[in-house]
């Protein structure tokens, strides 16, 4: 059974609290007037067993043939379409990769710089 987990982006003291942190707060009306985003565990892990959430942005392989060919590319976890995805930073949606070779490097908001990085 999938382990529902939240964290939370709070825009004022610009910190990341952890599902730990945020203990038995609700996630109603009222937390969503005290933090920007709540963003939740997709139940995955990546390939260093770090948990992946929404507006994590991760490094993965990028398959574009049938001969196995890639790329190494960066995309942000948005939930989209009933499910977690990855999306570039144009917002195309792309393929979800394989966990174990997707790597958690940081998030849309401590860490943006990092979609527009090449």
């Amino acid at each position: 059974m999938k382990e529902i987990k939240f964290r939370v982006w709070d825009a004022d003291e610009e910190k990341m609290w952890d599902a730990d942190e945020i203990g038995h707060f609700c996630i109603d009306d009222l937390c969503n007037d005290l933090w920007e985003d709540v963003l939740q565990f997709t139940g995955l892990y990546d390939k260093n067993g770090k948990e992946i959430y929404e507006g994590d942005i991760i490094r993965h392989k990028e398959f574009y043939d049938y001969c196995g060919k890639h790329d190494i590319t960066k995309s942000y976890v948005k939930f989209e379409f009933g499910g977690f995805y990855p999306f570039a930073d144009n917002n195309d949606y792309q393929p979800y990769p394989e966990p174990n070779e997707t790597e958690v490097i940081g998030n849309i908001y401590e860490n943006k710089e990092l979609l527009e990085e090449t």
